[in-house]
């Protein structure tokens, strides 16, 4: 199936979500920090963990959790730990055991909390939306744009990937506010 978008929209589309993006978050950095910061030093901070896991503490926790989530996923393959799973593993920013249910690994943390059956489902439902939410310019840059935030942050399983997930949804007619009836 050849897609017929006009590439142009969906790459204008893709430049104004991520200017929105950009002044979304330095306007609320700059309100939290009472006008001294828009955050920017945060974000090149951040991304040295992307190349360095080692550097930066976050990248490291999800570095040193990854192998005991695969230890789960293999323990409990169907039916998962249950929601609020938890791992220990060694924190090396704080030199000793840590223990955590917060495993940061998106469609991971789905397989050990719930099993390979639901995140094997959660992983065809956004299929499904991409293969139909590419007929629509709109629809195609929010999910290009969602796609790319997803390889470095669990955006997927935030309020702001859900949000951009029901604008998809909207935006192709796959969610119908109009056909909602009134009680």
């Amino acid at each position: 199936m050849a897609l017929k978008l006009p590439w142009k929209k969906v790459a204008l589309t893709l430049i104004i979500i991520g200017a929105v993006s950009l002044a979304e978050y330095a306007v609320v950095n700059l309100a939290a920090s009472r006008g001294t910061s828009l955050g920017f030093e945060f974000l090149t901070q951040q991304s040295r963990g992307i190349i360095d896991p080692e550097s930066e503490a976050s990248a490291s926790a999800r570095a040193a959790i990854l192998p005991h989530l695969l230890g789960k996923i293999k323990n409990r393959p169907l039916l998962g730990e249950g929601l609020g799973a938890s791992v220990t593993y060694y924190n090396a920013f704080l030199e000793k055991e840590s223990t955590t249910r917060h495993l940061d690994w998106g469609y991971l943390e789905l397989a050990v909390e719930f099993g390979l059956f639901v995140a094997l489902f959660f992983l065809g439902l956004l299929v499904w939306l991409f293969y139909h939410g590419f007929r629509n310019p709109l629809a195609a840059s929010i999910l290009v744009f969602l796609a790319v935030t997803a390889l470095t942050t669990p955006a997927l399983f935030h309020v702001y990937g859900i949000t951009l997930i029901l604008a998809v949804l909207l935006a192709t007619n796959l969610l119908k506010l109009d056909k909602v009836q009134q009680v």
